[in-house]
């Protein structure tokens, strides 16, 4: 990341993205198809294969987290107001996903909104972000909130076992801080009793293992990958970090977030969620022109390049290090402490 170019000034930026706003009627119908659809197919194939043999489900597994993964983003465009140019559409498509995805959709749409308007803030954390604290915050704690912090930042526990968490059951609660979101709770309560009558239908036709391996375990997977996904597009050593009286907009999208380079299939599956920076300096872009408008300007090319490989340390980044400016794992943190003592 070059970090001598300045950024151009908001109005700037906004004229060179103006022209990838307009969402396409037909590229997100025909998104909705090759996503939605696939899931559906597939999921019905992989309870009948769960029927014959546990094994059998493994591979269509993978390829039904990867349409749920998908599906996901086309209910993060609509929560954005990108995927079309009616609200109701995107309201019914959106919900609909999150059925899928098992995320409520109007109430996730309300605090993604708190993420973007104060992603790298550390004076407005909390809502919509995995929780990420200071090195001063830290030694500030008792050890018991130290623990609990260690055991939240766990890449199992963030990635596996704490993804289930979140989106099997974490998703069917409200939240306290939520208590005046009267049309978000009203619509997460509405989703509940949908995704409750699938599961206990599903359980009752084929039994707990067969519902299990072929239905939960691919969302399982996807909530996994979906979880790595938004967790290393702001986690990284470099990232962006700032206390609100020197935070900026511009610079919290472009040096705050990353450029995840897939290979081209995991860039489709991922509906190219990949180009965050682009998508968070403008999340009226719909997901199938982010490429493009990251071809469009050099801006965007300053933005923290990641691959696969190179992401993989992120994984165990934990405090961030205000006098360095830098994401520092539990490791580095205890060699700092004995340094200084």
């Amino acid at each position: 990341m070059s970090k001598e170019k300045s950024l151009p000034a908001r109005n700037e930026w906004r004229r060179i993205v103006a022209p990838f706003q307009k969402p396409s009627i037909s590229r997100s119908t025909q998104q909705i198809f090759s996503s939605m659809v696939p899931y559906v197919v597939l999921s019905v194939l992989n309870l009948w294969l769960a029927t014959i043999s546990l094994w059998l489900t493994i591979p269509v597994s993978l390829f039904i987290a990867g349409f749920v993964v998908r599906t996901f983003i086309i209910q993060h465009d609509c929560g954005h107001g990108s995927f079309f140019k009616s609200k109701r559409a995107a309201d019914i498509v959106g919900f609909f996903c999150g059925v899928i995805t098992l995320t409520p959709y109007k109430y996730w749409r309300r605090s993604h909104n708190a993420h973007h308007a104060s992603s790298g803030n550390l004076s407005s954390r909390g809502i919509g972000d995995i929780k990420t604290v200071t090195v001063s915050e830290f030694n500030s704690w008792t050890p018991i909130q130290q623990t609990w912090y260690r055991i939240y930042r766990n890449p199992f526990v963030l990635f596996s076992v704490g993804a289930l968490i979140q989106f099997a059951f974490l998703h069917r609660i409200p939240d306290s801080y939520s208590k005046s979101w009267v049309a978000e709770r009203r619509e997460l309560a509405l989703g509940n009793i949908v995704i409750f009558t699938i599961w206990i239908s599903l359980i009752w036709i084929f039994g707990f293992s067969v519902f299990f391996f072929g239905y939960a375990v691919p969302i399982w997977i996807a909530a996994s990958v979906g979880a790595w996904l938004f967790y290393v597009q702001h986690q990284y050593e470099d990232a962006y970090w700032e206390h609100e009286d020197s935070w900026n907009y511009t610079e919290a999208a472009i040096k705050g977030s990353s450029f995840y380079r897939l290979p081209k299939i995991l860039q489709w599956f991922s509906g190219n969620i990949g180009y965050h920076h682009v998508h968070h300096l403008t999340p009226k872009i719909p997901n199938y022109y982010l490429e493009d408008c990251h071809s469009s300007d050099g801006m965007f090319q300053q933005a923290k390049t990641l691959t696969i490989r190179g992401s993989v340390g992120a994984a165990f980044l934990s405090l961030w290090d205000e006098e360095s400016k830098r994401l520092i794992s539990f490791g580095e943190y205890k060699r700092m402490q004995r340094a200084s003592a």
